[in-house]
């Protein structure tokens, strides 16, 4: 399937009852047209359009910006196939960087402090992935999709407060994978982002937590069935009725650490 194609039937399906539930459709519209990337063609911006290339398996990235009664929210995922172990780590990294994030953002902070904050837990993490990590980590938003003054960024002295609304989004481009096995695998990148609300004295609630991130969630590894014995077979099946519906035979297994 082509990215364009793909986010195409995204586009569509925002205004579908099937997927909307009791939501107003005529008050439902994209903020931007749906970004799917994969193949080793990043940029991690809201401003690009998924391509006409064909999905790669490995790291596909995935954003999409929904205005409902004028209001926006956004949300990013990376969906990851065979993912090898250090692409795990560095998605694991992301995700703690993520939570500093969260816990950070909290009224009366400056936001040029928050991105501070992230980029010191990475940098004492692994300096190796500071020039890979994104320009800034977030925005304000509401009415307008990217309030400019609000950015979560180095030189953003402004202040959040409460009730505010943030889309926080940070990732990791350009990481080389050292193990690839295709022209396509060699350059990946991660990105996640979520809509979340400022609290006064806690962290941020995220209203966008239904789409869970943790790897187990969004990871899948594909299995060759000579590798697995009799017993295992019925075992993957279960799993993989979870994802696909029961009748699909495959060999697609809910990612685990190992």
């Amino acid at each position: 399937v082509k990215h364009a194609k793909l986010a195409e039937g995204v586009e569509q399906a925002m205004t579908d009852k099937k997927y909307v539930g009791n939501f107003d459709t005529q008050q439902i519209e994209p903020c931007y047209p749906p970004i799917i990337q994969s193949g080793g063609n990043y940029a991690l911006k809201f401003s690009v359009s998924s391509d006409k290339n064909a999905m790669h398996f490995g790291a596909i990235v995935c954003c999409m910006g929904v205005r409902y009664k004028n209001y926006c929210s956004n949300i990013c995922r990376t969906f990851m196939v065979n993912p090898p172990e250090k692409m795990q780590q560095n998605y694991e990294l992301l995700l703690e960087l993520f939570d500093k994030l969260i816990n950070t953002l909290k009224a009366g902070i400056k936001l040029c402090d928050i991105y501070e904050e992230v980029y010191k837990l990475l940098k004492n993490k692994n300096p190796s992935l500071t020039d890979k990590l994104t320009k800034a980590v977030g925005f304000g938003m509401g009415i307008e999709f990217r309030e400019s003054a609000l950015l979560i960024g180095p030189k953003t002295t402004t202040t959040a407060k409460k009730g505010q609304v943030f889309n926080v989004n940070l990732g990791f481009s350009d990481i080389t994978n050292e193990s690839a096995s295709d022209a396509g695998s060699k350059k990946y990148a991660l990105f996640i982002g979520d809509t979340v609300v400022v609290n006064e004295d806690q962290p941020a609630t995220i209203l966008t937590a239904s789409s869970k991130k943790k790897l187990k969630n969004v990871g899948v590894f594909l299995k060759d069935d000579d590798e697995d014995g009799e017993g295992e077979e019925e075992e993957t099946k279960e799993n993989t009725s979870q994802l696909l519906g029961r009748g699909k035979r495959t060999a697609i297994l809910d990612s685990k650490l190992r």
